[in-house]
């Protein structure tokens, strides 16, 4: 018996199409890579600073033929960086050739925070980016304190943190003031910790990141009770901004 087949739904390939896709098989076949390398996947950087944000990217036998860089300050907030009038002034694009891709963004604001990603065309239509990218914290020399109760009695642990990262291309100094005096000076180390306070260590605290000293700090006043934990009223005040 005869068996007949249908092919009315054969699927029908351009021969251009399959010359396309042969050649690039056989790119790849070669160890051809393209591929967008933001080096690193996350920069704390101070607010007000100048920050280079690290990019290279491959392209073999292929011609780039554009390149632009992209901003995500949430999943519903996509933006091109050229385009976005908050940025405008403030970034210069490393021209994308020798694999470098690299951005410079000055002046940097706590609404930079977001992620950054690469994106290039080749000739052939492909677009070649990075996921991942690179997520941008901004930070300042805002202080958070953590005590072991708010009402801080001798013998007690209290935290300092200033800011919220350690800024990663250049890890500067903590300079910790008490009373407008220098206190202590933690290099890379954004924490300060008194252990067992005691009635001296009450006073006004402050934090300055070296090399970013004109930026505004907050402080914290401590007082600290004498004897057991018999609160009188609360002591830890509120955050108060300085200059």
């Amino acid at each position: 018996m005869e068996v007949l087949h249908d092919t009315s739904h054969v699927l029908q390939v351009c021969p251009a199409l399959l010359l396309q896709s042969f050649i690039w098989i056989s790119l790849m076949a070669k160890g051809v890579q393209y591929d967008v390398t933001h080096i690193v996947s996350r920069m704390c950087v101070v607010r007000q600073s100048t920050v280079l944000v690290p990019c290279k990217y491959t392209s073999q036998y292929e011609q780039v033929s554009a390149a632009e860089w992209l901003y995500e300050k949430s999943p519903e907030q996509k933006v091109r960086v050229s385009q976005e009038p908050a940025f405008e002034g403030r970034v210069e694009f490393v021209q994308p050739d020798a694999g470098n891709c690299s951005l410079l963004l000055r002046d940097v604001r706590e609404s930079d925070a977001g992620i950054f990603r690469f994106v290039f065309s080749t000739a052939s239509g492909r677009n070649w980016t990075n996921d991942q990218g690179i997520r941008l914290e901004v930070t300042d020399a805002e202080l958070e304190v953590k005590a072991e109760s708010d009402v801080v009695m001798e013998g007690d642990w209290i935290l300092f943190v200033c800011g919220s990262c350690i800024p990663s291309m250049a890890v500067p100094t903590y300079i910790w003031s008490k009373d407008g005096h220098l206190h202590e000076q933690h290099h890379g180390n954004n924490i300060l910790v008194l252990e067992s306070v005691e009635l001296e260590d009450g006073g006004r605290y402050s934090c300055t990141i070296s090399g970013h000293e004109g930026l505004n700090s907050t402080s914290a006043e401590i007082t600290v009770r004498p004897g057991c934990k018999l609160a009188e009223s609360f002591t830890l005040k509120h955050l108060t901004s300085s200059s």
